[in-house]
């Protein structure tokens, strides 16, 4: 017993020197800089797409469920201003996806990057084959989020108007609540699977991927409300940022969430070496 906890710290140690080796907290820096440059076209254009379908109503249905993916304190801060902007009209929608083409993008590029450091890969791959995987990826983020937003906010909505009608599934609400929870863990779940497997240059088996992105789930949920809960009590960034508390919070955020995925990465990479460092037959 005790030497499997010893093999475990000494895994962590080491996927967590490797992190720094790596220079995985520059590239999560860059990483939130780009979610932060790009997050005001991305959720223009994820919020007016549906307006063209099903009007202004599904408009802010949509949007209350994209921010419901935020702390509370960050999403205060930035839904008004994204309204303000969306109030603009359609042109603002074309200029947002010419900017969300062009910053998102290098986002996706970094957690290239940093998984392929992880992964000790060096990619081959043309600039342009790797921009268009990154454009894939963008719209497969946008397709998550937009289920994300459905589950969180229009699928209850549903079941408050079908109840009355039919009372026999009010019994049922913990597992509906339950399988709406479990549905968006298993869609980011693949989503972090197509990054890791088809993102870096290296491929590694399905198996070997799991423990990091069981990881980087785990630490996302714990970091969501670790650090909603330190804004509501400690956060103090009102008093420093004035008027950019809304940014600045909205950047650590983003920051939290690049490092954690890269420490997914890393962590994969130390159990892979571990393994292969093992006497043969243990």
């Amino acid at each position: 017993m005790r030497g499997r906890w010893d093999r475990i710290k000494r895994i962590v140690l080491r996927s967590s020197w490797r992190f720094l080796f790596d220079d995985a907290f520059a590239l999560a820096s860059n990483i939130a800089f780009s979610m932060v440059l790009s997050l005001f076209p991305f959720l223009i254009v994820l919020a007016s797409v549906p307006a063209y379908w099903g009007g202004e109503n599904l408009m802010d249905t949509i949007r209350e469920g994209l921010f419901s993916a935020l702390p509370e304190y960050v999403a205060s801060a930035l839904e008004p201003e994204v309204v303000a902007v969306l109030s603009q009209g359609r042109s603002v929608l074309t200029f947002g996806v010419l900017v969300l083409l062009i910053t998102i993008t290098g986002a996706v590029e970094s957690v290239r990057i940093g998984l392929n450091r992880a992964y000790g890969g060096r990619d081959p791959r043309s600039f342009l084959f790797r921009r268009l995987q990154s454009l894939v990826f963008v719209v497969a983020g946008g397709a998550v989020l937009m289920i994300t937003a459905l589950l969180a906010v229009v699928a209850p909505i549903v079941w408050s108007y079908v109840e009355p009608h039919i009372p026999a599934i009010a019994e049922q609400r913990t597992l509906f609540d339950t399988t709406r929870f479990l549905t968006i863990t298993v869609i980011l779940t693949l989503l972090l699977y197509a990054m890791h497997v088809w993102l870096p240059a290296r491929r590694y088996r399905l198996a070997e991927l799991t423990p990091g992105i069981a990881a980087t789930m785990a630490l996302w949920f714990a970091a969501g409300f670790g650090f909603s809960y330190y804004l509501s009590h400690f956060g103090t960034y009102a008093r420093t940022y004035a008027g950019l508390a809304g940014i600045v919070a909205t950047l650590v955020f983003f920051y939290i969430v690049a490092a954690i995925l890269l420490y997914g990465a890393e962590l994969n990479a130390a159990l892979v070496r571990a393994k292969r460092e093992e006497p043969p037959g243990k």
